[in-house]
C-alpha cells in the first residue's frame, strides 16, 4: 500500500524566486511514499503565513488493495494479472510522462528513491560544528562565485555542481554549495538555480541580490560556456528583473572561462590561422577590431566556420569573455579571474579523498571537508591564527593524531559490519513478504475457484 500526500507549493508573492510560473493557480502538491514511510514534511520548502518553511503532509490512506498473480511458466503465457479490491479514497494524482515505461530507466537510483532521500536527510541533520552563521555570512559577503561541474567524485552517472571562490583573506578555496545529480539538460539546471536559491534564501533569511539589479549583492559569476546551463541561469535572473532579457541579464554579470575557451579552439580542427584570430578576440580593445577578426573568419570559409562565428558573435558570449562588451565594472572584471583553475584546484584536493565513492560517501565527505575549511576561517577570525601551508606537529601530536585515526578506522570497520548485518535483515524481511504475498496469492486463487 502506497501514502498519498498533499501540501502547498512555494510561491513568494512579490516574487524575487519563483518556483512556477503561476501562484494563483498552483496551490498544492502531491507526492507518492512508501506506506511504512515516517516523513512529516514534503521536502519542497513552502511559502505559508509569511515565512518559508517546510510543507505539512496530509496523509490519506487509501483502502485499495493489489493482488498481482504471475504464472509458473511466464515464458510459455506471457502475461500477468493485476486485481484491484475496494474503492480508492482519494483524487487521482498529476499524471506525469517520462518517456520510459519504468522509472529505473532513467536512472538506477530510482529503484529506491527513499534511500536517497535518507542520505541528504542524514547529512542535513548534521549541522555544521561551527554553526551555519559563518555559513550565511560568507553568502552575503560574495562579490563573484564560479560554478561548475565535476564528474569523478561519485561513481555512475551522478555527477556533482560546485559553487566556490578563492577567499583573499583566508587563502583558501570555499565552496560555498554542492548539488549532486543525475539529469544534465535545462529543466535539470532549471530546478537545480531554483533549489539553490531557494536554500540561499533560507540560511541567510535575506532576498538574493544582484549588484546589476539591486545595486548590493554578487557582481558577477564564472562558469563555462554551456548553452543550456548559462541560458537557465539568465532566465533565473528574469524572473527577478523583467526588464532584461535573459541574454542582456549575462552581459552585466557573467563571466566565461578563458582556458576553457583557449581548450577548445587548441582541441578544434579549424587552421592555426583561424585559430590565431580566435585567441586575439579575446584581447582585441576595439569594436573595429573584433569586426575585422569575424570578417576574416568568415571568408576563410572553412568548414563549419559559420557556426562558430554564429554562437561566438552572440552579445552575451562576447560580454564573457571580453571587456569591451561587458557591463562588468573593470576593477571587478580584473579582480575575479578568466578561469576556473580555483576550482580545479579544489577538486583536486577533494579528490585525495577518494574518487568513484557511494553517493552516501561522497556528501559526506564533502561536508567533512568544506567544513574543514570554513573552520580554519572560523580559527582565524577567533584567534588570528591564519593557514600557514606547513606541517609543524610534533612527535606526541602525532602519536595522538595516529591512535585516533586507528580509532576512526575502527569505528568505520564497526559501521560496515553493522551496515552488512542491516542489508541481511531487510533480505530476511524480503523474502518473509514474499511467501506473505505467496499465500495471500493461492488464497485468492481459492476464493476465484482457480483451483
Amino acid at each position: 500500500m502506497i501514502k498519498l500526500l498533499k501540501a502547498g507549493l512555494l510561491n513568494i508573492a512579490n516574487g524575487e524566486i519563483k518556483m512556477f510560473e503561476s501562484t494563483s493557480e498552483i496551490t498544492s502538491c502531491s507526492l507518492i511514499l512508501l506506506s511504512n514511510s515516517k516523513r512529516n514534511h514534503v521536502f519542497l520548502h513552502h511559502y505559508s503565513d509569511g515565512t518559508i518553511k517546510e510543507g505539512s503532509i496530509i496523509k490519506h490512506q487509501c483502502d485499495v488493495k493489489y493482488y498481482k498473480i504471475v504464472l509458473y511458466n511466464i515464458k510459455k503465457c506471457p502475461y500477468i494479472i493485476l486485481i484491484s479490491k475496494r474503492i480508492h479514497k482519494h483524487p487521482p494524482l498529476p499524471s506525469t510522462t517520462f518517456g520510459v515505461n519504468y522509472l529505473s530507466q532513467l536512472h538506477a537510483s530510482l529503484n529506491n528513491i527513499d534511500k536517497l532521500r535518507r542520505l541528504v536527510a542524514k547529512v542535513q541533520k548534521t549541522h555544521h560544528s561551527f554553526g551555519q552563521g559563518l555559513l550565511a555570512k560568507a553568502w552575503i559577503d560574495l562579490e563573484y562565485f564560479k560554478i561548475d561541474l565535476a564528474f569523478k567524485r561519485v561513481s555512475g552517472e551522478i555527477n556533482e555542481f560546485k559553487v566556490n571562490c578563492y577567499n583573499e583573506k583566508y587563502k583558501l578555496t570555499l565552496t560555498y554549495a554542492s548539488v549532486f545529480t543525475n539529469i544534465m539538460n535545462s529543466e535539470a539546471y532549471y530546478r537545480m538555480f531554483n533549489s539553490l536559491f531557494d536554500w540561499i534564501l533560507k540560511l541567510t533569511g535575506q532576498l538574493l541580490q544582484f549588484y546589476h539589479i539591486h545595486k548590493t549583492g554578487w557582481k558577477c559569476i564564472i562558469g563555462d560556456l554551456d548553452y543550456s546551463q548559462v541560458k537557465v541561469l539568465g532566465e533565473a535572473l528574469h524572473s527577478i528583473d523583467k526588464n532584461l532579457s535573459w541574454d542582456e541579464h549575462l552581459c552585466h554579470i557573467f563571466k566565461s572561462c578563458r582556458i576553457h575557451y583557449c581548450r577548445n579552439i587548441k582541441n578544434s580542427h579549424y587552421s592555426s590561422k583561424n585559430n590565431e584570430l580566435m585567441y586575439e578576440l579575446l584581447e582585441a580593445n576595439t569594436f573595429k577590431h573584433v569586426d575585422e577578426i569575424f570578417d576574416e573568419l568568415k571568408a576563410s570559409n572553412e568548414l563549419n566556420i559559420n557556426d562558430w562565428i554564429l554562437f561566438y558573435d552572440t552579445p552575451w558570449v562576447k560580454a564573457s569573455l571580453n571587456l569591451l562588451f561587458s557591463h562588468i565594472d573593470m576593477e571587478l572584471w580584473n579582480k575575479a579571474l578568466d578561469n576556473k583553475n580555483v576550482a580545479e584546484a579544489s577538486y583536486a584536493n577533494i579528490n585525495r579523498d577518494g574518487k568513484g565513492l557511494s553517493l552516501e560517501n561522497a556528501i559526506l565527505k564533502a561536508k567533512h571537508y568544506n567544513d574543514h575549511h570554513f573552520a580554519m576561517c572560523n580559527i582565524q577570525d577567533k584567534y588570528g591564527i591564519s593557514k600557514s601551508g606547513k606541517n609543524h606537529v610534533s612527535k606526541k601530536l602525532k602519536v595522538d593524531i595516529d591512535s585516533t585515526q586507528n580509532m576512526k578506522n575502527d569505528l568505520e570497520m564497526q559501521e560496515k559490519q553493522l551496515a552488512i548485518k542491516e542489508r541481511e535483515l531487510e533480505l530476511e524481511e524480503r523474502k518473509v513478504q514474499l511467501e506473505r504475498e505467496k499465500l495471500e496469492i493461492i488464497k485468492l486463487k481459492k476464493e476465484l475457484g482457480c483451483e
